[in-house]
């Protein structure tokens, strides 16, 4: 089988792979760590990027070439966010211009619904595309990252509600979409995306990092002896200082957890308890909401409490779950 990579014929040795859609996994996953994205799969001269499953059923042997094109993520994630907050920009300027031919009757209106109509739709490619770059959206339909899903649901409600208002006989509400709701929702699409682009000003904030893992890792392994620690300290009236430990406890797995959004394959791995991944993350994430809660409330004896049980046993799974993900 002939490898194509950004037009030249590439070296390439198989591992186990049977299918077509083995191999690029594996090469995803190669891609993934040296920090590029894949833009374009051509299998036999056909386009597969939006519909790799096709592909499970295909082998290596039946196959005669595979053409990749990839590109570096860091570059494409400021040129992509760079340009659509400028986009932004121009829609929450215009938005004056849109409300006064709205109250005017002005026939720039359908031109102005059509501009803007596709604009939300640009906003939400690049939402998708982001999403993507960033390793996050895995197979185009299943988002891990908290963040990306809110983004995408935001930009669909706001699609749809500007699809219902527009075409809405309510002039009232109508006017205040145009006026308040329309400009605040794109203020803040800019300014998640502001923010991202200066996340992206260091990729190895956004990117899978084996070291970072590692420190991660190491750092939390150090403090599991605290908790006894912590829970004496908040029944003893040593509450600030016991806050104190807890709160770094708490920022440690949360970026932990933030990390294995870029392990590949954790649905596969099975817990001690007999536990996927999907129900240990659904049981970790209603654990850690008692433990802030008890927090917020005040409830020191209950936190100490859920601290040196439930986030101790939380822990212990969130390191043995690394560790079984090989990565480390």
């Amino acid at each position: 089988m002939r490898l194509i990579v950004n037009g030249e014929d590439t070296e390439y040795k198989l591992g186990d792979e049977k299918s077509v859609y083995e191999f690029i996994k594996s090469f995803d996953g190669w891609a993934t760590q040296k920090k590029y994205i894949i833009l374009k799969i051509a299998v036999d001269g056909k386009n597969y990027v939006d519909s790799l499953e096709e592909l499970k059923s295909r082998s290596i042997e039946e196959t005669s070439e595979i053409s990749i094109e990839i590109e570096k993520t860091d570059f494409l994630i400021k040129d992509t966010i760079t340009q659509v907050i400028e986009h932004i920009d121009k829609l929450i300027k215009n938005c004056p211009c849109f409300l006064k031919a709205y109250l005017t009757n002005d026939k720039e209106f359908n031109l102005l619904v059509e501009n803007y109509r596709e604009g939300i739709a640009i906003i939400e490619q690049v939402v998708d595309s982001v999403s993507a770059l960033l390793k996050i959206n895995t197979d185009r339909e299943k988002v891990n990252n908290e963040t990306i899903r809110s983004w995408i649901g935001n930009i669909r409600t706001l699609k749809k509600l500007y699809e219902e208002i527009i075409i809405s006989a309510n002039r009232d509400r109508t006017i205040s979409f145009i006026a308040k709701d329309l400009p605040f929702s794109l203020s803040g699409f800019k300014d998640l995306f502001s923010w991202l682009l200066l996340k992206s000003s260091d990729t190895s904030t956004l990117l899978f990092s084996k070291e970072r893992l590692n420190n991660l890792l190491s750092s939390i392994k150090n403090k599991k002896g605290e908790f006894e620690e912590i829970a004496t300290l908040l029944q003893t009236g040593n509450k600030i200082q016991g806050i104190e430990k807890f709160v770094s406890i708490i920022d440690n797995l949360q970026d932990l957890m933030r990390e294995l959004n870029y392990i590949p394959d954790l649905d596969k791995i099975v817990l001690e308890n007999g536990k996927n991944y999907n129900d240990f993350i659904k049981e970790t994430m209603a654990k850690l909401s008692d433990i802030v809660g008890a927090f917020e409330r005040d409830d020191m004896v209950l936190l100490s409490d859920l601290v040196e049980y439930e986030l101790s046993a939380i822990t212990d799974n969130l390191i043995k779950l690394v560790e079984k993900s090989g990565m480390v």
